[in-house]
């Protein structure tokens, strides 16, 4: 079996909250995906995914191996890079809990000194069937 190319996500923090939202993620079952988040803030800002929806019905979804929501930020230090590793599940099939689509996945940026500001981002992630 050819190993699967890992997805990268590069997500830049600036000026108390994100500055783009990037290209929609496209992979493969099992592919590996890593968050690289930028912060170009001089706050260290925590990070986490909040939820994931099917884009198409809006139904909640876990295409993700790994946990998410509160208690699995990563806290982005200030004038630096930090990871987030994921995994997207390795079954997939068109008629099952978790088909071939596209995923809508909230990223929730929350001040890591407990400031209260709260700010979100839904970017989009494609799940495709092995070439």
């Amino acid at each position: 079996m050819p190993r699967r190319r890992p997805i990268v996500v590069n997500i830049v923090i600036k000026d108390r909250g994100f500055l783009d939202a990037p290209a929609c993620v496209r992979g493969e079952p099992d592919n590996r995906v890593t968050f690289v988040f930028h912060n170009e803030d001089s706050t260290d800002w925590d990070v986490h995914i909040l939820s994931i929806t099917e884009k198409e019905t809006g139904l909640a979804a876990m295409p993700l191996v790994h946990p998410i929501g509160p208690g699995h930020a990563v806290t982005a230090i200030h004038k630096d890079a930090t990871l987030m590793r994921q995994r997207l599940q390795a079954a997939f099939a068109k008629g099952t809990a978790l088909p071939f689509t596209t995923y809508k996945y909230t990223l929730r940026l929350t001040d890591a000194g407990g400031g209260g500001v709260a700010v979100d981002l839904d970017p989009d992630m494609d799940v495709a069937p092995p070439n």
